[in-house]
């Protein structure tokens, strides 16, 4: 059992296109299942499986929150709620200007999904059965033989398998369908669009000293 794995605003639909694709190119057919918190896994199946965990920088992972919130139909954004003052988590953000709406989801859901990362991160890959990937290496181009490799000698002693040939195959075909690992295809800008000294600041209050060194990622 191959187990995928993405948090909120990582690349869940990226991950699970590309996967379904292999599976079907594949004539062995192999199983997998999909986690898309991957926190929600038990450290059982961590310790039994081997896993691909798909991470983003943590400032990106806000702007994107921030972005999503703003408009997506999913329904845990449109309950009321008393912490709000009876407004739904999407009144909540669409009321504030945007350097609120970035605190916001600094203290809220995106803060959840960055501190899930560094948990899993930190604390459950005690066996080394995880592979994360950073989505931005996934998404470019020249890294895709890299990431590749990567993943082919992560289950390099699982019997049940994919080949190299169709892995291309399928994270070529996955970026190409309508850029679908993307909320919105028409938004080029990152957090250096967005951030100021105060959310740099409010960042550091919040979370742990070590979390860029412990996911990996440069303090931009």
């Amino acid at each position: 059992m191959i187990i995928l794995g993405s948090y909120h605003k990582t690349g869940t639909v990226l991950i699970a296109t590309i996967f379904e694709i292999l599976h079907k190119l594949e004539k062995k057919l192999f199983q997998y299942k999909m986690y898309h918190h991957f926190n929600e896994c038990k450290d059982e199946e961590i310790s039994n499986n081997k896993s691909i965990v798909v991470i983003r920088h943590p400032y990106e992972i806000i702007c994107s929150c921030v972005r999503y919130h703003e408009n997506s139909s999913e329904k845990w954004l449109h309950i009321k709620q008393s912490c709000y003052n009876d407004k739904t988590y999407q009144e909540m953000i669409q009321s504030l200007d945007n350097d609120e709406k970035i605190l916001f989801e600094m203290n809220q859901s995106a803060k959840n999904s960055i501190n899930n990362i560094y948990n899993d991160m930190k604390n459950r890959n005690l066996k080394n059965t995880i592979l994360f990937i950073k989505i931005e290496d996934l998404t470019d181009t020249t890294k895709i033989s890299e990431i590749c490799n990567k993943i082919m000698n992560h289950f390099s002693n699982e019997i049940d398998s994919f080949t190299y040939e169709n892995l291309i195959i399928a994270i070529q075909t996955a970026m190409n369908l309508n850029e679908s690992h993307r909320t919105n295809t028409d938004n080029n800008k990152t957090y250096l669009n967005y951030f100021k000294d105060k959310h740099f600041e409010e960042f550091k209050k919040i979370f742990p000293e070590d979390l860029f060194a412990t996911i990996g990622y440069n303090i931009m």
